[in-house]
């Protein structure tokens, strides 16, 4: 890797020593939480930190990422950025990123960075304040935008991905399907598809028994909200418990419809199915004790829970869209529904419910595919290079 012979180290995280020379990176994440998009990042700083690179993570608040980058020894600064993509409060939200593109800048020039790298879409005040220092910019795109999250720059979609484009030495999009659409406006020598890894070591102890006893226990995670498909997973339930299954279901997370998904289960009269544990920090447990994974989301860019089951051997059902059919290959290690169709998903759950030994099957090829395709190796290393090359040409 090409090292900047005037840098010097960060100062050494929770006592450790850093050699002098390694190439910094100041990362951008669009919250504080521990969401898909933030897991990733934090498998990413940790990786890239155990191969020379020294990570700085910026957060637009304290938070539960806050905590796990200090559990990993990563450091991180706090710079109150907004999206640019949200219907309300555009003026103030604009003003703010202004004044954090200046924050960022003197942090980068404080601390030396190398390059700069925003986890999301949602946040340019990272890329504007690169721009400002003269710096190289990646940017790591998690999400459709108005697909998945109902979300639209607020500078309209065509001149927001085509800025994505111009601010950045290199867009790296989380699946295909994400590659695809922002090829419309980015050019393609600036696209690349790096597919995220899941690390099991963090997998935890079991978890405590379920409330209630089923024959086949489905799980989904995920936040609780109208693209994730929680309302679809319920019905589909409720329909082969009326067909005599003896199924149930944990929702994992929470969310904006949190408290209707509870009152649609009481109507179903599905207390005794159905169980929601709210947020978690460490799903595994409850992916590891159930029998189906379910990804009901509409339309996903590329989710971390159809991994998560397959590291640990758990076949999945998955709608038929978006990066989730990059993930999920039907009758190879899950089964495929279309999407809003409660009947169709109903149905190919009930498969795998009927005939556990098909089930494993699927659930073991999926295991090792992922162990195959979805490595660290390939992911860590994949950024790596990128980095890489863009410090080399700024160099």
């Amino acid at each position: 890797m090409t090292i900047r012979p005037d840098v010097k180290p960060f100062a050494p995280p929770c006592g450790q020593s850093n050699e002098s020379g390694r190439v910094r990176v100041a990362f951008i994440s669009h919250t504080s939480i521990l969401g898909g998009a933030e897991r990733v990042l934090i498998e990413l700083v940790e990786g890239l930190q155990a191969r020379g690179v020294d990570c700085l993570v910026c957060v637009p608040a304290a938070g539960p990422l806050v905590q796990a980058l200090q559990r990993i020894g990563v450091r991180h600064e706090i710079v109150k950025y907004s999206w640019w993509s949200n219907p309300v409060h555009r003026i103030r939200r604009n003003c703010n990123n202004v004044l954090a593109i200046f924050k960022l800048a003197r942090l980068f020039k404080r601390e030396r960075i190398d390059l700069v790298y925003s986890n999301s879409s949602m946040v340019p005040s990272g890329a504007f304040a690169a721009k400002l220092c003269g710096l190289p910019h990646i940017w790591h795109v998690h999400e459709f935008g108005k697909e998945d999250h109902g979300l639209v720059f607020d500078i309209g979609e065509k001149l927001g991905m085509q800025l994505i484009g111009a601010l950045s030495a290199k867009v790296i999009c989380v699946s295909q399907a994400v590659e695809a659409k922002f090829a419309k406006y980015i050019p393609k020598s600036k696209l690349t598809t790096v597919y995220a890894t899941v690390s099991l070591s963090g997998r935890g102890a079991p978890r405590p028994d379920p409330r209630f006893p089923v024959a086949v226990r489905c799980v989904l995670t995920g936040v609780i909200r109208p693209s994730k498909g929680q309302r679809e997973a319920i019905e589909a339930i409720d329909l082969l418990v009326k067909e005599g299954l003896d199924i149930g279901l944990t929702l994992v997370g929470s969310g904006p419809m949190e408290e209707e998904m509870r009152e649609l289960i009481a109507s179903k009269h599905l207390e005794e199915r159905i169980e929601m544990v709210g947020y978690v920090d460490n799903p595994f447990p409850f992916v590891e004790s159930a029998d189906i994974v379910l990804m009901c989301s509409r339309c996903e860019a590329f989710a971390r829970p159809p991994l998560e089951g397959m590291m640990l051997g758990k076949p999945i059902v998955g709608s038929r869209s978006g990066g989730t059919v990059e993930a999920v290959r039907d009758h190879f290690n899950g089964l495929l529904y279309t999407s809003g169709d409660v009947r169709d998903l109903a149905e190919k759950i009930k498969q795998l419910a009927e005939n556990l030994e098909y089930a494993r099957a699927l659930g073991e090829n999926g295991r090792e595919w992922a162990n195959h395709k979805f490595t660290a190796e390939n992911f860590i290393g994949g950024v790596l290079e990128i980095i890489d090359n863009a410090v080399q040409k700024k160099v």
